[in-house]
């Protein structure tokens, strides 16, 4: 449909943009890796603050803690908004750059193309299409960085604190992988039927509504209801379908997260009594 457009941009779009507005880009993921940086020290502090507590530190070296921490917090603060104002500025930059792409491509095609595609299909691919795109190159896109990013930075700390644990938490995680790709493609089949089903929708609410006048005159009301009804329960159909694959796709991700918790409560209590690591080392590992 975009044969005019850059061959980049119709084979791996994701970089094509990031390259396109690579300054804002860049701008949201320092201040995402800032962020990132500032909520990894807080359980650290947290927990080096309670060792002081039940250690009977002097209540300034207490208060010499809390006050970094609290630093730390009014930076996050600020950071977090920064990220959010930046990668947002970058997706939807995007997706207004490809639906502008899209539609002036569409304005100098001629009739023959118009004939033989429906006019529902082509509004549902300027809008809806567009906007799954825009939640790809930004929400996911931030997802997925903001896991690299926190992988590189918490399992070290987790380290620092107590290998064995470390190793012992995370044995589940190599199964996660093969788990979300088995969703993920169950995922996909569903979304693209879902994708159809609203093209099928939005094409009969469009001819329905151009077609008006005709529909009245030959009394076709109550059997393009029925038409339009079928096309809206496909939807609500197409849409539950997505909506439990969805489901699944949290607790599938959280199940070895709940795990590990649970071991390591199981671990690290007997350690914590014994002595052999302290309260506010446990508390920053738990929270890692």
């Amino acid at each position: 449909m975009m044969t005019d457009a850059p061959s980049e941009l119709l084979q791996k779009p994701f970089r094509f943009y990031l390259k396109k507005h690579w300054g804002v880009a860049s701008l949201g993921i320092a201040c995402l890796l800032v962020t990132n940086s500032l909520e990894t020290l807080i359980p650290w502090l947290v927990g080096k603050t309670l060792d002081k507590i039940t250690g009977g530190a002097p209540l300034t070296e207490i208060g010499g803690v809390i006050g970094w921490l609290f630093a730390i917090v009014a930076f996050l603060s600020v950071f977090r908004f920064l990220w959010r104002v930046f990668w947002a500025r970058f997706h939807h930059t995007a997706a207004q750059d490809l639906r502008n792409r899209l539609f002036a491509r569409m304005s100098v095609l001629g009739p023959s193309f118009f004939r033989t595609r429906k006019i529902g299909q082509l509004i549902t691919l300027i809008s809806n299409d567009v906007n799954s795109f825009r939640m790809g190159i930004g929400p996911g896109l931030l997802v997925f960085l903001d896991g690299v990013i926190l992988a590189f930075l918490i399992l070290p700390m987790m380290v620092s604190i107590s290998p064995s644990w470390t190793w012992k938490c995370l044995a589940l995680m190599p199964f996660v992988p093969f788990t979300v790709n088995a969703i993920l493609k169950k995922l996909n089949l569903e979304y693209r039927s879902r994708q159809g089903a609203f093209a099928d929708l939005s094409g009969s609410a469009q001819e329905i509504v151009s077609g008006i006048r005709v529909i009245k005159s030959f009394a076709q009301e109550d059997q393009q209801t029925r038409q339009f009804n079928k096309h809206s329960r496909s939807f609500a159909g197409a849409c539950d379908r997505v909506a439990g694959w969805d489901a699944v796709f949290g607790p599938a991700l959280e199940l070895p997260v709940a795990l590990g918790s649970v071991l390591l409560l199981l671990l690290g209590t007997g350690e914590v009594m014994a002595g052999t690591v302290t309260l506010g080392q446990f508390f920053a590992f738990y929270q890692y």
